[in-house]
């Protein structure tokens, strides 16, 4: 099991079915062989995905392509989930 990056085990109720939503971020590996933790320390959301980054968000965003297998994560600046969702990886 990974350790989440805040260190509490505290959730808010946010919209959406995912269990991690709502909840600290695990600390998931990055294809880059960084960690989402590390990702997280400049104090922007952080954007984990396969995907393209979307345009326009540079300065608010930051993107990073997971480690598979793993899911895809929007994690708020606090360290918590916004969002998630399973996904498939390719590389």
């Amino acid at each position: 099991m990974l350790k989440n990056i805040t260190g509490i085990g505290r959730g808010y109720d946010l919209p959406g079915d995912h269990a991690l939503t709502g909840m600290p971020a695990p600390d998931v590996p990055l294809a880059d062989g960084g960690t989402l933790d590390e990702r997280c320390r400049d104090g922007r959301t952080v954007l984990v995905t396969a995907g393209a980054a979307p345009a326009g968000f540079d300065e608010r965003l930051a993107v990073a392509a997971p480690g598979c297998p793993g899911p895809s994560l929007l994690v708020r600046p606090d360290g918590y989930v916004a969002w998630a969702a399973d996904m498939q990886c390719d590389h």
